[in-house]
Parts: C-alpha cells; sequence; structure tokens
C-alpha cells in the first residue's frame, strides 16, 4: 500500500494537484495477479544473480593468471640476459683458449639452459590456462539469453472502458520495479500514451536507470491532459 501511495503522489507533487486521492469505495481496483511472468523474471534473476557469481570468479582466476604470466615473463627476460652474459663470456674464452670451455661455464650453460626449459613448460601451461579461461568465458556467455528490456506491459496493465479502470500487476522484480511499473500505469489511468524518451516513466520499456518521473513525463501530461 505504502508503494502504491508512493507512486500516486509521485504524480500529485510533479503536477502540484491532487490526480490521484485514495478511495475504498469509487477508486478503481489494484490487482495483482502473479502468472509466469513473474516465474520467468525470478528466473531471470536468479541466473543474473549466478552469471555475477561466475563473473567475480572469473576475475580472480584472471588476476592470477596475470600474475603468473608476469612472473613467467620477468624469468623469461632474467634468462636470455644471462645467456647473452656468458655468451660474450664464451666468446671471450675462445678467443684466448682456442674454443675451450671451462667446466664452470659449462656447468653454468646446462642451468640456463634448464631454466630455459623450465620456463617453456611453465609458458605451455599459461597457455592452456588461457584456453580453459576463455573456454569457462564462453561458457558464461552461453548462460545468458538475448537480453532484451522488460516491456512494461508485460510487467502491468492499466485497462479503462466506459470509464471504468482497472490495473493489474503480473510480476516485479524488487520494491524499485514495482513503483517504477505503478507510476507508468498510473500515467495510462491518466490517459497517457508512451514515450519516446527512455528515461522516461512513461517509455514502454523498463530500464534499470528508471527511478522517478522526470520533466518528460510531465510534459507529456500537460500535452494531453492540460492543454
Amino acid at each position: 500500500m505504502a508503494l502504491i501511495t508512493e507512486a500516486a503522489e509521485q504524480w500529485n507533487k510533479g503536477t502540484g494537484q491532487q490526480l490521484f486521492v485514495y478511495d475504498a469505495i469509487d477508486g478503481f481496483p489494484i490487482y495483482f495477479q502473479f502468472d509466469e511472468r513473474q516465474q520467468q523474471l525470478a528466473q531471470r534473476l536468479l541466473l543474473q544473480r549466478n552469471v555475477r557469481r561466475y563473473d567475480e570468479h572469473l576475475e580472480v582466476l584472471q588476476r592470477q593468471y596475470q600474475r603468473q604470466l608476469a612472473q613467467v615473463q620477468q624469468q623469461h627476460v632474467r634468462v636470455e640476459q644471462l645467456q647473452q652474459e656468458y655468451q660474450q663470456q664464451l666468446l671471450r674464452l675462445e678467443q684466448q683458449r682456442a674454443g675451450v670451455m671451462p667446466a664452470a661455464v659449462q656447468q653454468q650453460w646446462r642451468i640456463l639452459e634448464e631454466e630455459q626449459r623450465v620456463l617453456a613448460v611453465q609458458a605451455e601451461a599459461l597457455t592452456a590456462e588461457q584456453r580453459r579461461l576463455q573456454q569457462m568465458v564462453a561458457q558464461r556467455n552461453s548462460l545468458l539469453p538475448e537480453q532484451q528490456a522488460i516491456g512494461s506491459h508485460e510487467l502491468g496493465v492499466m485497462s479503462i472502458r466506459q470509464a471504468q479502470r482497472q490495473m493489474v500487476i503480473y510480476a516485479f522484480a524488487d520494491q524499485q520495479d514495482l513503483l517504477v511499473t505503478l507510476q507508468h500505469e498510473f500515467g495510462h489511468a491518466l490517459g497517457l500514451p508512451h514515450s519516446d524518451d527512455p528515461k522516461a516513466i512513461m517509455h514502454a520499456q523498463l530500464h534499470a536507470g528508471q527511478q522517478w518521473l522526470t520533466a518528460t513525463d510531465f510534459q507529456l501530461w500537460q500535452q494531453y491532459c492540460v492543454n
């Protein structure tokens, strides 16, 4: 009841007129008739919540991957620098000793080759991890059906027949969605059509950013109810 009153008061305050007054006898009824639309909306909200959790998990894995990749790249640069240094030493030794490589240099060279082999294995593992993350992202995206904005006509209807008005609310995700739908249907009760402004409450599609009546809504009221 509080949200219904709030939705009506938004029109009253915005226009400076008592367009809507609670009347238990002569007022038009507002029904809540939950059907498959409410179930579909609940399923969509559950799916969105699960996808958000999936995204949080993916974000953690992506950060871990980036850290590991940076470490391997740094190690790879270090090994390449050491190899270049030992190659320079080797050239000097070859010039001095007719191509004879000291045992210590040979041992260090083998160590560097082993480090390089380990880095190659790590790089291959990171490449496999990257492919796995890409597959997880693709799987995550496949969970989401093609998202379309919810039409206000899907969640509520204001019918006017022979001056008799009746509002029916079929579904809502939360109190804010219900408040927006009520404001929208109250606009139809005034005889207002849909607006082309996507920010307006009287727009045909509901959006997450909609909260209160806008200047466009009141201009629509001026056009159809005052002028």
